[in-house]
């Protein structure tokens, strides 16, 4: 009986053992698992903590001037600088520099007729923002982070006193000029119609020609809009610049 009850006694030490060899197993596991927890939030941490180049092209859309221009963080009673000023031809590059992520901005504006406009959750990026009118809004937010688009078209009018032969309009840097708008030659006084229909704002064109005499000019900075372009006579230009946007006296 006595040798029973040692023999018990024996095999509940070795279970005893077992269990604190398990547990002392499990153990790192749970450590490693902390561990790697306190990683990722320390990570999520030091990226919201973190800063981002942030430059927005403002694009005012509103179908009036903006006479007030404001982006600051959310909450603060300070809104900092207009920069309605620096909206010329309804467009303002505002290079904010490095801002913190993680942080909310409003982005404020003001036209003319009094109408105020604010989104609340702008972050620290790179983006375009258009200012909407009133009836472009499909809800309750008033911009829209896009370029927008619009019609490209031209009517160019040979003003240089000889006849054009070639005749290019095409994106800057391109190296297709596509087609030759002047045809088999545009004669002095003749005008052609180019419709690119509807581009982004932000792209620039070039305009190119050649006359019969081999004299060559192009303009660098043509911008998707509708106008009127006439090609100069090398004595009619008052600069560098081989057109106009008015008619030549």
């Amino acid at each position: 009986m006595k040798k029973f009850i040692v023999g018990i006694a024996s095999m509940a030490m070795v279970f005893s053992l077992a269990a604190c060899g398990g547990a002392s197993t499990q153990q790192p596991a749970a450590t490693e698992e902390a561990t790697e927890e306190a990683a990722a939030e320390e990570g999520a941490a030091e990226e919201e903590a973190g800063t981002a180049v942030s430059i927005y092209e403002i694009y005012n859309r509103t179908g009036e001037k903006v006479t007030e221009l404001y982006m600051y963080e959310a909450g603060s009673e300070d809104k900092g600088t207009n920069y309605a000023d620096q909206i010329h031809g309804n467009h303002a590059t505002l290079d904010m520099g490095e801002l913190p992520t993680g942080v909310d901005f409003v982005l404020e504006f003001v036209t003319e007729s009094g109408r105020v406009g604010t989104f609340e959750t702008l972050h620290a990026e790179e983006a375009p923002i258009t200012l909407l009118a009133e009836d472009a809004m499909t809800g309750a937010t008033m911009i829209a982070f896009e370029t927008p688009v619009e019609p490209a078209q031209y009517e160019v009018t040979n003003s240089t006193g000889e006849n054009v032969t070639d005749l290019y309009i095409y994106e800057v840097g391109s190296a297709d000029k596509g087609t030759n708008h002047a045809g088999d030659g545009m004669a002095d006084g003749d005008t052609v119609s180019i419709d690119y229909g509807e581009n982004p704002v932000n792209i620039d064109y070039t305009i190119e020609y050649t006359t019969e005499s081999g004299r060559t000019a192009q303009f660098d900075t043509l911008s998707v809009e509708i106008a009127p372009i006439y090609l100069l006579a090398e004595d009619a230009m008052t600069g560098a610049t081989p057109i106009s946007f008015m008619a030549p006296q």
